[in-house]
């Protein structure tokens, strides 16, 4: 949030008019000095962070109780996994080397076809987190309701976007690594622009890559990468190291893993999305709406209008 220098208001982030006493002197972002559509000269990765605390802080409840259908259904369908798992391999030590195979095989399709199923739901339900975030950087505030409104308007694309970028990027990773980081560098605000400017998937990557070389979103990138592999060792060490004190330590992993699987899914998807948000809508809505810029820049497109 922002306070109006004439009379002390608070504002949300993207206000440009103090609701109070009608203000438009806010201190204005660095203008750019190219003719892009993103007129903001530079972005602090400090204020984008301290932006992101702010949003999530003040509005909690209502990013994890959109977040958490998606992520209490994957603690289930984990939970079925590794049960039907523990199951088969219980039977193992009695079993021919044929059979061991079969089971083996049907414990890997089961657990790879719940893994895909949880990741398609959750690539949809993201879109909802980008609105509900552009609704606060906006308004000040948002609810479960604008998450949905955004889910439904963007299912098909925010999908598409998420499994054309995978492919994408685990192709790059596995053939060198550093096409790989390239693509990520390039499309991980794919989905953020597709849902916020309403564009479709090629012209979103195509407006991604514009933004990343306009900004040179390198060191912010890679920080939200250490962030996820973090955020993924601590859960996998905390449900080891806690299932360790409990009797059957194996069938305790297996059964509580998912739980803190989903603990960790549902901070961190929720903080690196409200990111990758706040990082292009400094850069892109925020200053449009400071600003009395002239929309008649090549290349300009204006906010698109709230969902109603």
């Amino acid at each position: 949030m922002k306070e109006c220098p004439n009379c002390g208001t608070v504002c949300s982030y993207g206000q440009n008019i103090c609701p109070e006493c009608g203000n438009r002197n806010f201190p204005p972002p660095n203008q750019g000095t190219d003719d892009r559509p993103f007129l903001r000269g530079d972005l602090d990765i400090s204020e984008t962070f301290s932006i992101t605390i702010d949003i999530f802080s003040k509005n909690w409840v209502s990013f994890l109780a959109y977040w958490s259908i998606p992520v209490m259904l994957a603690v289930l369908l984990g939970f079925y996994s590794n049960w039907m798992a523990y199951r088969m391999v219980g039977t193992l030590p009695t079993a021919d080397l044929s059979e061991v195979i079969q089971d083996l095989m049907r414990i890997l399709f089961l657990a790879l076809s719940l893994s895909l199923v949880v990741w398609i739901i959750q690539l949809i339900f993201i879109g909802g987190l980008v609105g509900m975030t552009k609704e606060v950087y906006e308004s000040g505030k948002t609810s479960v309701d604008t998450g949905f409104k955004y889910l439904k308007k963007y299912p098909l694309g925010v999908l598409g976007a998420g499994i054309l970028l995978t492919i994408l990027i685990s192709i790059g990773l596995v053939l060198c690594l550093i096409p790989g980081l390239l693509f990520c560098y390039w499309w991980v605000f794919t989905i953020p622009i597709l849902v916020i400017e309403g564009k479709g998937i090629s012209e979103a990557m195509s407006t991604s890559k514009d933004f990343a070389d306009r900004f040179d979103t390198l060191g912010f990138t890679l920080v939200l990468m250490l962030v996820l592999v973090a955020f993924q060792i601590l859960g996998g060490w905390m449900g080891s190291a806690l299932s360790s004190l409990v009797p059957g330590f194996y069938t305790a992993q297996m059964m509580l893993q998912p739980v803190f699987n989903g603990i960790v899914s549902l901070i961190l998807v929720n903080l690196v999305t409200i990111a990758l948000t706040v990082h292009y809508l400094c850069a892109r809505l925020g200053s449009t709406r400071e600003l009395d810029f002239d929309t008649d820049v090549p290349g300009y497109r204006p906010p698109a209008p709230p969902i109603r």
